[in-house]
């Protein structure tokens, strides 16, 4: 129930439409157009999206995940919240999963984009599936550090420079293996 309230408050704000038309834009913009794009290489492959979600997915998950704790403090909601017959763990599971049905929700849109290639060329479809599994994974790891930030601080930007910088030294450490 908590991740279907945390689900449905998103999309009740005029910000989470925005939020999510962004993200499907700049996918599809260095996905398709920019120097990198299957347009520019004339090649049927999704490595520039699958190269590209993982920055965005840096950027776009701490701003989906910095206020889910910090405004339940800032308020005190999260006293009434745990006041109820819940485990701690519920709550955390719940904002979890909305988040990351928010995520698989962004990806779902992004579905075309291997039809299409398909369309142009012979795509390996075993590397095609496996980059959206893995970038569901990035996501629920994206948004338990976001999760973490947010249960250090009140202050939302706060939380979203703490978990960029807990995401950014992943990249560091990943990137020198």
């Amino acid at each position: 129930s908590i991740a279907f309230f945390e689900f449905k408050r998103f999309f009740n704000n005029p910000t989470g439409y925005l939020l999510c038309i962004l993200f499907l834009c700049l996918s599809g913009f260095f996905t398709w157009f920019a120097e990198s794009g299957i347009i520019y290489k004339q090649q049927a492959s999704l490595e520039p999206f699958f190269n590209i979600s993982y920055w965005l997915f840096l950027l776009f998950v701490p701003v989906l995940t910095m206020r889910l704790l910090t405004d339940e403090k800032k308020t005190g909601t999260l006293d009434l919240l745990l006041s109820k017959p819940l485990h701690p763990l519920q709550i955390i599971i719940g904002k979890f999963l909305s988040v990351w049905l928010i995520v698989f929700w962004l990806l779902f849109f992004t579905l075309p984009y291997p039809y299409t290639v398909w369309y142009h060329g012979e795509p390996d479809w075993g590397i095609i599936i496996a980059g959206y599994f893995s970038l569901m994974l990035l996501s629920g790891m994206l948004v338990s550090i976001g999760l973490f930030a947010g249960s250090l601080t009140r202050n939302a930007l706060a939380s979203f420079f703490i978990s960029i910088s807990i995401a950014l030294f992943f990249q560091i450490i990943t990137a020198q293996v």
